[in-house]
């Protein structure tokens, strides 16, 4: 499979698919057209996205499923604008589908992105993360996501950054406080947080261990309460 092939003529028929849930074109059109990139902006066509982009924009579930192991990589090429939120250029699959909002979109892409190499927790060209789309458009039944592995994972990331910071400005208290957000995460992700502090103490120089010393702690107290 070819990665951001061109658009021609030949390939309206493969985003007509996708846009009308179309699975049996697809799977037909897919050795041809799979992971080519629109470049018109005729109709409800966007330049820039690719058939499975339009297959989150309208929530077309059946062609989402067939369409991820052909697409997930691909990232879009414009801005997106919905109700009152504008989605930035260089949106994954992931922020696409918190974008939208549809729960099973959400639920089949999140999962997705457990079984696969490609890492989906990056930015947009507006500094949007996965995290922040989901508080942003959070419903009652989308909030449930908070818990999904994936979503632990951007949490323990922003609050190590968090913690870095606090330690680079010599705020104790701040550094106390989100050293006990640590308490909601799983073992495994203390053990990756302590590799990430480790590796940021040894490029700093911080000899004398601070950040070392109290993650220490708190690995001591997890396995303590088992």
């Amino acid at each position: 499979m070819n990665c951001c092939k061109s658009n021609s003529k030949k390939a309206d028929a493969w985003f007509t698919a996708s846009i009308q849930n179309d699975v049996l074109a697809l799977k037909t059109l897919s050795s041809k057209f799979a992971g080519t990139i629109d470049s018109s902006n005729k109709d409800t066509r966007r330049h820039g996205l690719c058939a499975l982009h339009y297959a989150i924009l309208n929530r077309n579930l059946d062609s989402i499923s067939f369409l991820l192991p052909l697409e997930a990589h691909l990232k879009t090429g414009s801005r997106i604008d919905f109700s009152d939120l504008t989605l930035g250029v260089g949106a994954n699959i992931v922020h696409l589908s918190l974008f939208i909002g549809d729960f099973s979109s959400i639920q089949c892409v999140l999962d997705y992105s457990n079984t696969v190499n490609t890492d989906f927790h990056t930015i947009t060209a507006d500094n949007q993360t996965c995290l922040q789309l989901l508080t942003i458009k959070a419903t009652k039944q989308t909030i449930t996501f908070i818990q999904h592995d994936f979503f632990r994972q951007e949490i323990a990331r922003e609050l190590t950054s968090s913690l870095i910071r606090a330690v680079q400005f010599k705020n104790q208290i701040v550094f106390q406080y989100l050293l006990q957000q640590y308490d909601q995460l799983s073992d495994s992700f203390v053990v990756w947080i302590r590799k990430f502090l480790v590796q940021f103490e040894l490029i700093q120089n911080k000899v004398d261990g601070t950040i070392l010393k109290e993650v220490q702690k708190l690995e001591e107290k997890h396995r303590s309460t088992k």
